[in-house]
């Protein structure tokens, strides 16, 4: 019976062996697999890494860009501005012109008027 027992615990050691190298080789290749994940996670990491410093050179650039685009508005809008001062200058110049020619006209008629109304002689009512 000592032999039977022995040879039972040399069957159940070799099933120990078998399946702690089943288990090893199992750790290994899970192992294996999320060593593929960290590195296909790296590469992405990488890929973003890439587009942040993609983004922040856009960034920089349309900053960039409408500041520039600003400064000419500006520069545009001061030249519009002076044009509009130049043209209200120049209409009210004309209108004062516009404004003494007819008051000069009115005056002349006022005139003209006054000279006829004084020549006619007046009518007697009966």
């Amino acid at each position: 019976m000592l032999q039977r027992l022995t040879t039972k615990l040399g069957q159940l050691t070799d099933r120990v062996q078998i399946l702690e190298t089943k288990v090893d080789e199992s750790i290994k290749a899970v192992d294996a697999r999320f060593n593929v994940v960290d590195e296909k996670l790296a590469i992405m990491d990488a890929r973003f890494d890439d587009i942040d410093v993609a983004l922040a050179e856009q960034r920089a650039y349309t900053e960039f860009s409408h500041a520039q685009l600003e400064a000419k508005m500006d520069a545009g809008f001061s030249r519009v501005d002076a044009g509009f001062t130049r043209l209200e200058r120049k209409v009210d110049a004309g209108l004062t012109r516009l404004e003494c020619k007819v008051d000069a006209g009115f005056t002349h008629m006022e005139r003209q008027m006054d000279q006829l109304i004084n020549r006619r002689p007046r009518r007697r009512r009966s």
